[in-house]
């Protein structure tokens, strides 16, 4: 009897274990998101950008959705650039203030490649109201570029502070009158002209203690140094 009972469950143990793959979980794939920048402190009036980054994925990303949550008592939405080398169909929707609905979809037509990590996009604002907030990135979607694979999307958090901008001593409110984000008329006389590369040069301690350095970093690299004024000199007079 007990021979009989072991050679009738014998095959149902082979099967068993010859399926183990019937007990294993499906893998989750994660993806984040997030901004370039922490924290953004800007001056009342000013236009900068924020970068948003496909910061790590476990598989190639083919599309993707979030939103952004943005203090609009603070901000104004000015517009975007899409920033990806890969090929992207980008459907936006910002109707609702405070809130950006952002959805990204590989173009496969013109591309085979896929979304893996970088820079998505860049979103406009200008600064209306001095105070802090905070901009959010609400996760919403994502999957792989083949298979439809769904991929658990994570999000992070900026900080922004809208400060005023302190006149240098003796002068008036400095302005940036092109709208690109970097002040050109530092002594607030309404126009860009030679007085202001020369305040620049001598006020650069000043600036440095009591400005964000990015309304005066000309030369982009993150710093105020002498270069910034010999590029002023050379591309705003």
């Amino acid at each position: 009897m007990r021979r009989a009972i072991i050679l009738l469950i014998a095959p149902l143990i082979a099967l068993l274990f010859s399926n183990v793959s019937m007990f294993t979980y499906a893998k989750e794939y994660t993806a984040q998101i997030g901004f370039s920048q922490q924290e953004h402190t800007v001056p009342l009036n000013n236009t900068f950008e924020v970068s948003i980054m496909l910061l790590q994925t476990d598989i190639p990303l083919g599309a993707l959705q979030f939103e952004v949550h943005y203090p609009q008592d603070l901000l104004l939405f000015e517009g975007y650039n899409v920033t990806t080398s890969i090929p992207v169909l980008c459907e936006m929707n910002y109707l609702q203030p405070g809130k950006i609905n952002i959805g990204m979809i590989v173009n496969v037509n013109m591309t085979d490649g896929a979304l893996t990590s970088g820079e998505l996009l860049r979103l406009k604002f200008t600064a209306t109201s001095l105070g802090n907030g905070t901009m959010q990135l609400i996760p919403v979607d994502a999957s792989d570029v083949t298979t439809n694979i769904t991929v658990a999307l994570y999000g992070t958090n900026a900080t922004i502070r809208v400060i005023p901008l302190r006149p240098l001593p003796g002068y008036g409110t400095p302005t940036d009158p092109d709208g690109d984000g970097l002040y050109e008329d530092l002594n607030g006389n309404g126009r860009v002209d030679f007085n202001d590369v020369v305040l620049l040069f001598q006020y650069m301690e000043f600036i440095q203690q009591n400005w964000p350095v990015s309304v005066v970093d000309f030369n982009g690299n993150g710093r105020l140094d002498f270069n910034d004024i010999v590029v002023f000199f050379q591309t705003e007079l």
